[in-house]
């Protein structure tokens, strides 16, 4: 069985009303990639440089069984943070991100942006993670 991508995780967790349970359900699903990706999206110590907005891409509609993709494309996502990808010029910093959205999900795609634009549901909050990850605070 294919684990559940990142994006349908995060989306059931925001949709249950009840924060013991909603925790507990992060928690079932913890991997590293899940917490790297809620972490980018809430810790407003990191600052993406990337610009913000959707960028033009093409949606990967070709392959539906991805949705480990983005657990791999994690890895990544350090280029694109301030301080860690500095070193990389802005046209392919772009470009590399662009490459990552069309080579996942189109919902994992779709929650890429809103990490980066730090747009998670509002019942994803530092609280919620902080309570269920609580080794992993910041």
């Amino acid at each position: 069985m294919l684990k559940e991508s990142i994006a349908v995780i995060i989306t059931k967790a925001s949709q249950i009303s009840d924060l013991k349970e909603r925790v507990e359900f992060l928690q079932k699903n913890e991997s590293q990639p899940l917490k790297t990706i809620l972490r980018y999206g809430l810790d407003p110590k990191i600052k993406w440089i990337l610009e913000p907005g959707t960028p033009k891409y093409n949606p990967n509609k070709d392959y539906p069984d991805l949705q480990g993709m983005l657990y791999s494309r994690t890895r990544l996502l350090y280029m694109f943070i301030d301080g860690t990808g500095n070193h990389i010029p802005p046209k392919k910093r772009e470009k590399l991100f662009t490459d990552i959205l069309e080579s996942i999900l189109p919902e994992d795609a779709e929650l890429l942006i809103q990490i980066k634009d730090k747009q998670l549901p509002k019942t994803i909050n530092k609280n919620v993670y902080s309570k269920a990850f609580p080794k992993d605070r910041f």
